[in-house]
């Protein structure tokens, strides 16, 4: 009752201050958008989707706040081209994370205090340094923490025993945040659903944004209990310091590294890391390794038996690309200004759609050794690369169709714009 004499007295205040209203909202209120404002909330979405949602790993105490906006720009950009991929990566770390919260909590706890998967989130982005004598000596990895510490070498209680509160104090998002960023994916969701409802027309753009706010939605539950942005780690020191700890990969035994950091690598290397994998050892990170941080796509070592998940991660993630591309079907039959954009979207909604359901018997012939050599180069290389250009075909017509929309995508649903948003 008190919600509905809300909008009753507050009509008459909102139609005399019509003057203080955006263009945009003067178009909304008399039936009709604008293409600002089509492509605004897009966009908005889409930043929702990738910056904010975005959980970034702990930098180095030497990075500057432009190396660190760089690397999650340069992420963010993976995610627009494959947000299905992402989905994947927030899988692993959430399976892995209850992996090494209950390690911990069978191994070091016995009492009421217990690691949550915030704590097994927050080591697993190197939330947990080494200090020696007083300077940070190096990240110290979920396994390695827990060595140091049953082997006595670091006091338990200073050590891990940080509560969930103050790792969330470290956080720079709270639950209003996330809040405010489901909200504005919830808003777009509904004004798609209402124009399909209404039978006016919905962008490619606008079809695009909804198959990216679909699968965020996925990537926002499984890291809801992830801190954010967080900026500097946890101290962990020795009980004695007389002898210098060394570290998990010796820096100078990446000296292959040079060999490896190639252009493809750096196009195609976020790709390959937000799939993830496995490694049997430690040893086998060194090219990965970095002293005063965890790398953004560093593999999970087999130490917390993760191989059962890896596979429920590999067919949940083979199912989630199969719906992104489905997603697409929506515009199957939506207006394009030329016959040739129709058939490139089609084309490339099938490409996305069907070159998943590839990988399950190409898996199963390289298991029964077919066809080793000619499986695994259209596995790992042009299955790769096939899908990557169906995506910035999408990615392309979303954008250069805007020139061309039919009248009744400009009507727009009025009572859509009294929900808040961004």
């Amino acid at each position: 009752m008190f919600l509905l004499m809300y909008f009753i007295l507050s009509a008459p205040f909102i139609l005399a201050n019509a003057d203080a209203l955006s263009p945009d909202d003067i178009a909304a209120c008399s039936g009709y958008r604008t293409l600002y404002s089509i492509v605004s909330s897009c966009i908005l979405t889409l930043f929702a989707c990738t910056w904010t949602s975005i959980h970034p790993n702990i930098p180095s105490p030497h990075e500057t706040t432009f190396h660190v906006t760089r690397r999650r720009a340069g992420i963010m950009l993976a995610a627009l081209v494959a947000p299905e991929l992402v989905i994947l990566w927030a899988m692993r770390q959430f399976f892995h994370a209850g992996n090494v919260v209950n390690k911990f909590n069978n191994e070091l706890f016995t009492g009421s205090f217990q690691w949550s998967r915030t704590h097994g989130f927050f080591a697993m982005m190197g939330g947990f340094m080494l200090y020696y004598n007083g300077k940070p000596h190096h990240t110290l990895t979920p396994d390695e923490l827990l060595h140091f510490i049953l082997s006595g070498r670091v006091d338990q209680n200073q050590a891990v025993e940080i509560t969930e509160d103050e790792i969330e104090d470290k956080s720079k998002r709270d639950v209003i945040s996330k809040a405010v960023l489901v909200l504005q994916i919830t808003w777009f969701l509904t004004q798609y659903i209402t124009r399909y409802i209404e039978h006016l027309a919905i962008t490619q753009l606008e079809v695009g944004t909804l198959a990216f706010a679909v699968l965020n939605l996925i990537t926002c539950c499984f890291w809801w209990k992830k801190p954010h942005n967080v900026q500097r780690p946890h101290r962990v020191y020795l009980k004695d310091e007389t002898t210098e700890p060394q570290e998990p990969c010796n820096i100078k035994e990446r000296g292959d590294s040079k060999e490896w950091d190639t252009p493809i690598y750096r196009v195609f290397g976020p790709f390959f890391g937000m799939m993830g994998g496995l490694v049997d050892h430690k040893d086998d990170l060194k090219l990965y390794y970095e002293p005063l941080r965890v790398p953004t796509f560093l593999p999970i070592t087999n130490t917390f038996n993760c191989k059962r998940d890896a596979k429920i991660i590999s067919l949940s993630g083979l199912v989630v690309m199969v719906v992104f591309g489905g997603l697409h079907f929506f515009a199957w039959f939506s207006h394009f200004p030329t016959h040739l954009e129709q058939a490139s979207w089609r084309v490339s909604t099938l490409i996305i759609t069907g070159l998943p359901l590839f990988v399950v018997p190409c898996m199963l012939l390289v298991s029964i050794g077919v066809a080793e050599t000619a499986v695994g180069l259209f596995l790992f290389f042009i299955l790769p690369v096939i899908y990557f250009v169906a995506r910035i075909v999408l990615l392309t017509i979303m954008l250069i169709d805007l020139r061309s929309l039919p009248s009744d995508a400009y009507k727009a649903v009025s009572w859509i714009y009294l929900i808040p948003h961004l």
